[in-house]
C-alpha cells in the first residue's frame, strides 16, 4: 500500500501526495478513513516528519483530506473525484478567487512588531512562560472591551484563548457530543466544521436560507421531530453565502435554544469586514446563556496565526476548560501577550479600517464587473460584508464543467456543491468567488475571462468563434 512511485521531477513530499490521492481515487482509501500519524508514515517510508508534513499539508490545501485535533488526519468526502482532473496547485492559476481568508501580504508586519518588542522589553523570559488555562488576563480584558461595543456582555471568567476556532469546535463537540447525537447546520456551511462532525459520526440536519435570512419556519419544523443538543451558525457574513441573520432572526433563535434546550455555536467568521452596516453577533441577543461563541483572530489578521477565543456559557465554563487542558495546556504565551499589546493601542482598529477600506472598494469593483460581464438572469448578491460573492448559475449549468472551462482561462473558484451536506437538492447550482487572494488589477480581468467561461458553458462549442 505504502510502495510509492518515486518521480524524480517532483520533490518527494509531492511523490508521496500524489501516492495518497492515488489510494483516494481507486478506492483504497475511503472516505472519512484514517491516514497513518506523521510519525507512523516517516517511519514507513523512511523519510524526514517534515516532508510527511509537507505531504499531508499538501494534500489539506487541495481539500483531498482534513484534520481533528486531537483525534489524526482523515480522508474527506466527495461527490466524485474523477469528474474534473485537479491541476498540482491553485497557484498554477493566475485569477485565483477560491481564498476567502486575506492575504499576508495585509498583516501589519511593523505595528506588531513593535507589540513584540514592547512585550519583551518589559516582560523579559517571562514573556514565554505557560499561561492560565483560560489565557493570558490583559488579552481576554481587551477581547472583552471589543465585545461590548458590539453589545456582547460576558464576565472575564467567560472568555478562554485557545489555539484556532477548530479547536473551539472540537472542545464543544467533545463535551457536549457522542456519536449518532443530532446536530443542527446550516445548508450550505462551512466545510471544516460539517466534516468534523461526519468524523464524529453526528448525524446532521442541514438547515437552509430564506430570502437571504435563516428559514425559521424550516428549522421550527424540524426541532419537532428531532432534539439536537448543537446548532452550528455564521449569523454574519456567513461562509460561503455571505448572508446575516435578521435582528427578529437572532432573537428567534436563542429562544428555540432555550425552548427545545439546544446550544448553538456562534462562529464568528468576518464580523468586522462590513461595509457601513452595524453588525451585532448573535451572543448579544444570548439573555438564556445557550450560545457558545468562537472567534478567530486568523481570518483578521493572517492565516496560521493560531490565537483565537470562545465565549462559554457559565454551565460550561469548567468542563470546556477541562476539556482545553486535555488538548494542550496553552496557547503562545508570547503570541497572546503581543496579540494584548496590539489591541490596546491604535494597532488593530487602524488595521480593521485599513482592511475594510481596501476590501469595500474591491467588493463593490467586483460587483460592477459582474453586472457588467455576466450573462443576464445570473443572481449575484451583493454582501454587506466579508470578501465572498455566492452566486446562483443559470439553470442546466454545470459548475464543474464551468469550473473546468474557466481553468483553462487560467480561473479558478470554489465550487458550491463542496459546501452543502450530501445529497441538497439544488447544490450543484451555485459558485462561490473570493476576493482574498487575488490583486486589485486582476479582478476585471478574471471576472470577464470567468463570463467568457459561462458563456461559452450556455451556448455551447459551436459558438466558440462568436464568444471570442
Amino acid at each position: 500500500m505504502w510502495e510509492i512511485d518515486r518521480d524524480a521531477e517532483y520533490p518527494v513530499y509531492q511523490n508521496i501526495a500524489k501516492h495518497i490521492e492515488k489510494l483516494i481515487l481507486n478506492e483504497t482509501l475511503k472516505p472519512r478513513d484514517p491516514l497513518p500519524s506523521v510519525r507512523e508514515l516517516s517511519a514507513v517510508l523512511g523519510v524526514n516528519k517534515d516532508t510527511v508534513v509537507k505531504a499531508y499539508q499538501h494534500l489539506s490545501d487541495r481539500g483531498t483530506i482534513f484534520k481533528i485535533p486531537g483525534k489524526g488526519t482523515f480522508v474527506r468526502e466527495f461527490g466524485d473525484l474523477r469528474e474534473i482532473e485537479v491541476p498540482p496547485s491553485v497557484t498554477d492559476f493566475p485569477y485565483d478567487f477560491t481564498r476567502s481568508v486575506i492575504s499576508t501580504d495585509y498583516f501589519p508586519v511593523e505595528a506588531f512588531k513593535a507589540s513584540f518588542e514592547r512585550v519583551l522589553d518589559r516582560d523579559r523570559g517571562r514573556a514565554f512562560t505557560t499561561e492560565d488555562p483560560l489565557g493570558y488576563p490583559p488579552l481576554r480584558q481587551e477581547i472583552l472591551r471589543h465585545l461590548e461595543a458590539l453589545g456582547v456582555q460576558a464576565p472575564l471568567g467567560a472568555v478562554m484563548i485557545i489555539s484556532g476556532a477548530q479547536q473551539g469546535i472540537d472542545i464543544v463537540s467533545r463535551n457536549l457530543l457522542a456519536p449518532n447525537d443530532h446536530v443542527f447546520i446550516e445548508n450550505p456551511t462551512y466545510q471544516g466544521a460539517s466534516q468534523y462532525f461526519r468524523a464524529m459520526g453526528i448525524r446532521l440536519t442541514g438547515i437552509g436560507y430564506r430570502q437571504e435570512d435563516l428559514d425559521l419556519k424550516r428549522l421550527e419544523a424540524e426541532l419537532k421531530w428531532y432534539r439536537p443538543k448543537l446548532m452550528y451558525t455564521m449569523p454574519n457574513f456567513q461562509n460561503p453565502t455571505g448572508f446575516s441573520y435578521s435582528e427578529a432572526s437572532k432573537k428567534r433563535l436563542v429562544d428555540l435554544a432555550e425552548a427545545y434546550r439546544f446550544y448553538i455555536i456562534e462562529d464568528d467568521y468576518t464580523n468586522e469586514i462590513n461595509y457601513g452596516h452595524r453588525v451585532v453577533p448573535l451572543k448579544a441577543y444570548d439573555s438564556h446563556q445557550r450560545v457558545i461563541y468562537i472567534k478567530s483572530f486568523s481570518k483578521i489578521l493572517i492565516p496560521g496565526f493560531r490565537v483565537s477565543f470562545i465565549v462559554m456559557p457559565p454551565d460550561l465554563t469548567r468542563d470546556l476548560e477541562s476539556m482545553k487542558a486535555m488538548t494542550d495546556l496553552s496557547t503562545s504565551g508570547i503570541l497572546q501577550r503581543a496579540l494584548a499589546e496590539f489591541m490596546a493601542g491604535e494597532g488593530y482598529p487602524f488595521h480593521i479600517e485599513r482592511i475594510n477600506r481596501i476590501f469595500a472598494r474591491r467588493m463593490d469593483k467586483a460587483y460592477e464587473f459582474l453586472a457588467a460581464y455576466l450573462p443576464g438572469g445570473i443572481e449575484v448578491t451583493r454582501p454587506r460584508g466579508g470578501i465572498s460573492f455566492w452566486i446562483r448559475l443559470p439553470q442546466g449549468i454545470s459548475q464543474k464543467r464551468l469550473l473546468a472551462e474557466a481553468r483553462r482561462e487560467g480561473v479558478t473558484f470554489s465550487l458550491g456543491s463542496d459546501f452543502y451536506l450530501e445529497r441538497t437538492l439544488g447544490q450543484d447550482g451555485f459558485i462561490r468567488l473570493s476576493l482574498g487572494g487575488i490583486e486589485e488589477e486582476q479582478i476585471e480581468e478574471g471576472l470577464r475571462l470567468l463570463s467568457r467561461s459561462l458563456l461559452k458553458c450556455i451556448y455551447g462549442q459551436k459558438n466558440k468563434m462568436f464568444i471570442d
